[in-house]
């Protein structure tokens, strides 16, 4: 199981090349995908966000595992937000992968730095 963070996420649903085949590769070898829900509310929070890219969204979501936010998640954030100075929405994704003992596939520079999470940059 990889998680994805919400940039890959992004790129992916534009149709970035180099990341949809690197998506595909990892589907085609059996490879699962994970996603916090703090990226669904990123995703679906565009202010300009069209009816069809909603459409888009959700219909992706269901095809990955959506891990919720519960309360180890939450005191895992809180304590990656204290040691690393990252975002919250950061910092639960971060929390989210740890606790899966998941990679990190992430295009998000500060979110290599934090220990014990091994970091994917496709």
């Amino acid at each position: 199981m990889l998680v994805l963070d919400t940039n890959i996420v992004i790129l992916y649903l534009q149709g970035l090349t180099d990341i949809s085949n690197w998506i595909d590769r990892c589907l085609a070898s059996g490879e699962r995908f994970a996603i916090s829900s703090m990226t669904l509310v990123e995703l679906l929070s565009y202010p300009k966000i069209s009816r069809e890219e909603i459409f888009n969204i959700e219909r992706w979501a269901r095809a990955v595992f959506v891990v919720d936010v519960d309360a180890e998640i939450a005191r895992t954030a809180a304590m990656l937000r204290r040691r690393q100075h990252v975002t919250t929405i950061d910092a639960v994704i971060a929390a989210t992968a740890l606790l899966l003992r998941a990679p990190l596939v992430t295009r998000d520079v500060r979110l290599t730095k934090i220990q014990n999470i091994k970091v994917i940059k496709p």
